[in-house]
């Protein structure tokens, strides 16, 4: 007689964290940085770490965290993987690497069920940053059908139809961006669109939902945006959105090019252009009370018999910032998410110190009720926007130099800097 078997249908939550993001050697909670720790190792568990958390974990479901690009549990980030998104760590390696270990799941899952034919399986993709990047690029791996690096890694037998059984039924991304460098291959910028062997524009249909949580504060010329159709911009950077903030951190930043002047020796630098080209900048600062930068002034001796002297100034902010914005961000993906029929668990109560702080929670309500469609606008008053960006939105965009190598271009030695005409924006398709 025939061997009889069970048609089901599996649910399969894939989450591609972003660059430096490690859920394994994260801080947890309100414990304290380790000495010395930076990278992974010196932030906060990102909202794709929390919500594979959220996952379920019964009959029927499966799911896979994946690492940030530049980043191995327990072991040194890696530079090449953080600043390119390539090699052992990048992008596409975690794609096939991604691959491999939902195969041997399936493997293992099939094994534990012989009586039980896949009919069928449902995907729901999530990712942030270079993440997002990754799960859009699985996307449309998966839509190769058996040619995916998903088909080619499993054996099954009997076997799924791969064409009409692997469904994506919801994509949601915080902020992706692609920012691939490849030298050998001639990509020296992160900016020019070329993502080597990634596909990113989505298809219409590719999935059941697609939903992306913009970072509206992102203004970084190196980290150009990668559009979807349907994008909401919110309030906050990269990181404000996508999660891997300390609960409270110290902002120290440079917000415009060192200027300089030559003096004479006696002479005051308050009177340098290179002071007043300073001061003239931090105009565009004083929207927000509170977030007017200051004027840093420090002099050289210059000339060989130390007649005259170099002025420097350079506009610069110190602040306290907190990291709880991206906790919003947290619950208004998971919401949607289950509006969209992700079968989503109830997040998980705030670790200590990650509660939202009371004088966040109506400024939480309203950016909720626009982001989930109870309201056509965030409708923050002025009071409310001010507290928002000068205790929760970090600056992101500075002239903090990388190297100090003056023949490298712009884009290598401030890796940070602001872009000229705002935010670059890939489109969608």
């Amino acid at each position: 007689m025939a061997t009889q078997y069970e048609p089901t249908t599996l649910r399969i939550g894939v989450f591609f964290d972003g660059t430096g993001n490690n859920r394994s050697n994260a801080v947890k909670g309100d414990e304290p940085v380790p000495e010395q720790a930076t990278g992974s190792y010196a932030s906060a568990l990102s909202n794709i770490a929390l919500l594979y958390d959220a996952y379920p974990v019964a009959r029927g479901f499966l799911s896979l965290y994946v690492e940030g690009p530049g980043t191995l549990q327990g072991k040194p980030d890696s530079d090449i993987g953080w600043y390119t998104g390539t090699g052992e760590t990048g992008v596409h390696q975690r794609l096939g690497q991604a691959a491999l270990a939902l195969a041997a799941q399936l493997q293992a899952w099939r094994q534990s069920h012989p009586s039980v034919q896949l009919q069928a399986l449902k995907f729901d993709l999530f990712g942030f940053s270079r993440g997002a990047a990754g799960a859009r690029a699985f996307a449309n791996d998966l839509s190769k059908g058996t040619q995916s690096l998903l088909a080619q890694a499993c054996d099954f037998s009997p076997c799924l139809g791969w064409e009409q059984g692997v469904a994506i039924e919801f994509i949601g991304l915080f902020d992706t961006v692609g920012a691939i460098v490849e030298p050998l291959k001639f990509n020296f910028t992160p900016t020019n669109g070329d993502y080597g062997q990634l596909h990113l524009a989505l298809a219409p249909g590719v999935a059941g939902k697609v939903i992306q949580l913009v970072a509206a504060d992102e203004h970084r010329y190196n980290y150009p945006l990668v559009a979807t159709g349907n994008d909401l911009r919110l309030p906050g950077a990269h990181a404000d959105l996508g999660g891997g903030y300390l609960q409270l951190s110290r902002e120290k930043i440079d917000l415009s090019r060192v200027q300089t002047s030559d003096l004479s020796e006696g002479a005051d630098p308050l009177n340098s252009e290179a002071y007043a080209a300073a001061l003239a900048l931090a105009a565009d600062y004083t929207d927000v009370p509170g977030l007017t930068p200051q004027v840093r002034v420090w002099e050289a001796r210059a000339g060989l018999l130390g007649q005259r002297k170099t002025v420097n100034a350079v506009l610069h902010r110190e602040r306290e910032v907190h990291g709880h914005l991206s906790r919003v961000y947290l619950r208004i993906m998971h919401a949607l998410a289950v509006d969209s029929q992700v079968p989503m668990q109830p997040l998980s109560a705030p670790s200590p110190g990650w509660e939202l702080p009371q004088d966040l929670l109506v400024i939480a309500g309203k950016l909720e009720d626009f982001a989930l469609g109870r309201s056509s606008e965030i409708g923050l008053t002025e009071t409310e926007r001010h507290l928002l960006y000068r205790k929760y939105v970090h600056t992101t965009a500075n002239w903090e130099a990388f190297t100090a190598c003056g023949f490298l271009p712009d884009d290598l030695v401030y890796l940070n800097r602001p872009a000229d005409e705002g935010r670059l924006v890939e489109p969608s398709v």
